[in-house]
């Protein structure tokens, strides 16, 4: 988890929010999707459950490309 020091805090009166072109944030995959068979859990269904899981990663290339 990251927290931008330039954004305002979840204070009561506070509404943190960003906006502007985010074709200058970029997303990173970092790792494949996990996908794991849950079948204890459904079996008295008779169904199988899934979970996926996929580490993703962001940065802003450019600051100009968002504002706050």
């Amino acid at each position: 988890m990251y927290t931008s020091l330039y954004m305002p805090g979840m204070e009561a009166e506070s509404k943190p929010i960003a906006f502007g072109d985010f074709s200058f944030y970029w997303l990173i995959e970092r790792g494949g999707i996990a996908l794991k068979a849950l079948h204890e859990k459904y079996a008295v269904n008779g169904v199988t459950g899934f979970i996926g899981t996929e580490f993703i990663d962001g940065r802003l290339v450019k600051r100009e490309g968002s504002k706050r």
